[in-house]
């Protein structure tokens, strides 16, 4: 049984410090925009490598701004 999950990327700006650690982490997931705050560069994910890779960066964010929300069959709403 082949389950659709999707990732949902969002980055709380009013937390981030703009530590860089995300974009550390994840270049391809995370990059720090001209205000000096993360922005999520692919903010819908269904690849489940990426999905992974984001929840742990964002477990990883010193101030907790990256919010990961799955949607989709046989998820836990969030993490």
């Amino acid at each position: 049984m082949v389950t659709s999950v999707t990732a949902h990327v969002r980055i709380e700006e009013f937390l981030c410090r703009g530590s860089g650690l995300c974009e550390a982490m994840s270049p391809e997931l995370f990059a720090l925009a001209k205000a000096r705050h993360a922005a999520a560069l692919q903010p819908e994910l269904t690849d489940p490598e990426l999905i992974s890779l984001a929840h742990t960066v964002a477990e990883c964010c010193p101030t907790e701004a990256i919010v990961v929300t799955e949607t989709g069959e046989g998820t836990a709403a969030a993490r």
